[in-house]
């Protein structure tokens, strides 16, 4: 959790930390996002969605999303990095997309 999270979201860490980021979901955010989440999780698999998610005072935001599964040494799912980036047009969304992914394959001990 970092200021740019605080600011975006609304959450201090001390709310955030520790917690899954279902949290900042609602009636809006897109299932069929969530359901790729999900699935990027079961399978230790990146991804990259774009969502609907809400900040503490109810107010709606578009989030750019990568999640990056990160294994330990034998190759076991040991924790999953996200990176995201508050978006505001579909070119950002794009431009977006390709540079957190490189960010994201970068981590140590990703996939």
């Amino acid at each position: 959790i970092n200021a740019a999270f605080t600011k975006m979201t609304g959450y201090r860490g001390d709310e955030a930390l520790g917690r899954n980021c279902r949290f900042l979901q609602g009636p809006d955010s897109e299932t069929g996002a969530v359901e790729v989440i999900k699935e990027s999780v079961r399978q230790a698999s990146r991804c990259c969605v774009r969502i609907t998610n809400y900040r503490k005072s109810g107010g709606v935001f578009q989030n750019l999303l990568v999640l990056q599964p990160v294994l330990d040494s034998t190759g076991e799912l040991c924790a999953c990095v996200g990176l995201q980036l508050e978006l505001d047009s579909k070119l950002a969304c794009e431009a977006s997309m390709r540079l957190m992914e490189s960010m994201a394959r970068a981590i140590p001990g990703s996939t």
